[in-house]
């Protein structure tokens, strides 16, 4: 009987741990999402501060705050003006996100952070750096379209694919991808102005004036997306610049 009752205690304790555990990473979560909305530096590095003690603590095999800590690191090096600084962040949240895809190969997300990283770091490489680490993009990219089931990420992934091929000189690019991929984001964030921006950067590129037009014009009378609302506003006044050269 008292090995039933001491099976009990350690259930219910194991049960209270992974329910803390879990309104954790939610509040995690929300601060992190709310600081990136509103493009708050102070925030962002507070979190990163306690998410990298927490992920030091945890058990070797963590893997939900260890991505949120790298994705807090990339969202950090975005949001710096000093080149070293935003290349630090940069290499450290890579070197997280290895870390997570040792453990399990199959996390979407951690993909689609490789990728968004490397896009970063090459603006900061030499040419034929840049080339190895394009194949490496397009590898990691692939692989969040396939595994992410979350529209919003997901969305995300599809509008990176569209924006690499849109924007590197030939042989590097491929406009029909570009095409196709931005317009397949649409249907996973519809809510998004970012996607319509770069879909009406591409139809000018390309010259679609008339396309061109109604995206810029769609980015104008979307409401800004709970989770960006900085970046949308960025979008707005390039789109309004956009308009204003046309």
């Amino acid at each position: 009987m008292l090995k039933f009752f001491l099976l009990v205690f350690m259930m219910l304790v194991s049960n209270i741990t992974v329910l803390s555990q879990v309104s954790d990473q939610k509040e995690y979560w929300y601060r992190f999402s709310t600081a990136r909305s509103l493009q708050d530096v102070e925030t962002i590095e507070r979190l990163i501060d306690e998410l990298q003690e927490v992920v030091l603590k945890e058990k070797a095999d963590g893997i939900e705050h260890k991505l949120l800590l790298a994705e807090a690191l990339i969202e950090r090096a975005m949001l710096s003006s000093d080149a070293k600084e935003k290349k630090k962040h940069l290499e450290t949240s890579l070197k997280i996100i290895k870390e997570i895809l040792s453990m399990d190969v199959n996390v979407g997300k951690a993909h689609y952070l490789y990728a968004l990283a490397i896009s970063r770091l090459m603006e900061h490489v030499d040419v034929f750096r840049k080339l190895s680490m394009l194949k490496d993009f397009d590898h990691h990219m692939q692989k969040a379209v396939d595994l992410l089931d979350e529209p919003l990420y997901l969305g995300l992934a599809l509008m990176g694919f569209g924006i690499r091929y849109m924007s590197p000189p030939w042989p590097f690019n491929d406009h029909k991808k570009a095409r196709f991929y931005l317009e397949k984001a649409t249907e996973y964030i519809p809510d998004y102005s970012g996607v319509y921006l770069y879909l009406g950067i591409y139809h000018l590129k390309f010259g679609h004036k008339e396309e061109a037009r109604k995206m810029f014009l769609k980015v104008l009378s979307t409401k800004p997306h709970q989770l960006f609302i900085k970046a949308h506003e960025e979008n707005v006044k390039e789109a309004l610049e956009y308009l204003e050269r046309m």
